[in-house]
C-alpha cells in the first residue's frame, strides 16, 4: 500500500491530494464542484471567510473526506464561529494525510461587513507540510482575503486571494506554496434553484472553471451538483436541517483514482 501511495504522489499533482495550501473543505463545497466563492455558508470559514460577516450565531462544524477511499488520503477539519458586536471571527483547523505525507492549516480570521452589500475579510495562516524525506515539517506563516458583493438581491460575487507572495520551500529547492486567485458569481434563479460558478487561477496552474447547482427540493432539504476542472470531474451530494443542526453528504469522482465520499456535521448555538 505504501508503495502504491507513494507512485501516485509522485505521477499526480499534489492538489488532487491535498491542494498544498487552500485546502478544500466542506461536503457542500464539494457537491458544487468547489463554486462557492460568491455563496456564505458556514463552510466560509474554510473557503472565503468573508461569507462570515453579518452571522449572529456561535457556531461549531466538523468535516472530514475519505479521498478516493483511502485512508491515507482522508482529509478531516473542523472550524467555529465566533460573532461580535462589531465583525466575526473564525477559527479553523484542516489536516490531510497520514504518515506518508501530510499537509494542515491552521488559520484565524476576521470578517466584517462594510454598508449593506459589501463584506470582506483577512485570515492569517499557519501551513505545515511534511514528506517522509524530510526529518521536520516546512512550517510557514502566509494570509488570505476575501470579499463579498452582493449586486442585487439576485446576484452576488464574490473573490478571494490565498497566499499573495508565494513561499519557496529552503527543504525542497523550486517548490513553493503557490498563490491562488478565486473569482465567482452566484445566481438565485428562483427561490427553489442556486446556480454558482468560479474561476480559479494558481500561479503554478493554469486557470479551470467550476459550477455547480443546488435545488431545494423540499423545505430544509437540498439537492447539489457540480462539476469543475479541463477534465470535468462530476460531484453531487445534498444536505438538510433540522432546528440548528445541519448534516452535508457529497460525493465526488476522479477519471483516475476514484469516489470521494465526504461528511460536514454543523451547529449552532
Amino acid at each position: 500500500m505504501k508503495a502504491l501511495l507513494f507512485l501516485a504522489i509522485m505521477f499526480f499533482p499534489v492538489s488532487l491530494f491535498a491542494w498544498p495550501g487552500l485546502t478544500y473543505v466542506g461536503a457542500r463545497s464539494v457537491s458544487l464542484g468547489n463554486s462557492v466563492v460568491a455563496n456564505p455558508s458556514m463552510e466560509s470559514v474554510f473557503l472565503n471567510q468573508a461569507g462570515l460577516a453579518g452571522m449572529e450565531n456561535f457556531s461549531v462544524l466538523v468535516s472530514y473526506e475519505s479521498r478516493y477511499a483511502l485512508r491515507e488520503f482522508s482529509l478531516m477539519a473542523i472550524g467555529a464561529i465566533l460573532p461580535f458586536s462589531d465583525g466575526t471571527s473564525g477559527i479553523s483547523f484542516c489536516r490531510f494525510g497520514r504518515e506518508l505525507y501530510k499537509f494542515s492549516k491552521t488559520g484565524l480570521s476576521y470578517a466584517r461587513g462594510f454598508g449593506e452589500h459589501i463584506s470582506a475579510a483577512l485570515q492569517v495562516d499557519l501551513l505545515a507540510e511534511s514528506f517522509p524525506e524530510n526529518k521536520r515539517p516546512f512550517v510557514t506563516i502566509t494570509v488570505e482575503t476575501g470579499m463579498i458583493k452582493h449586486i442585487s438581491p439576485m446576484v452576488t460575487a464574490g473573490v478571494h486571494l490565498f497566499n499573495p507572495f508565494p513561499h519557496r520551500k529552503n527543504e525542497s529547492p523550486g517548490r513553493t506554496f503557490p498563490s491562488i486567485f478565486r473569482s465567482g458569481l452566484e445566481w438565485k434563479l428562483s427561490d427553489q434553484l442556486n446556480w454558482c460558478v468560479e474561476v480559479e487561477k494558481s500561479s503554478d496552474q493554469h486557470a479551470f472553471l467550476k459550477t455547480g447547482l443546488e435545488f431545494m427540493a423540499v423545505s430544509d432539504f437540498k439537492l447539489r451538483i457540480g462539476v469543475q476542472g479541463q477534465t470535468l470531474q462530476p460531484s453531487a451530494g445534498f444536505g438538510f436541517v433540522k432546528e440548528e443542526l445541519a448534516v452535508d453528504m457529497a460525493f465526488s469522482y476522479h477519471g483516475n483514482l476514484g469516489f470521494s465520499p465526504s461528511l460536514t456535521v454543523s451547529y449552532c448555538l
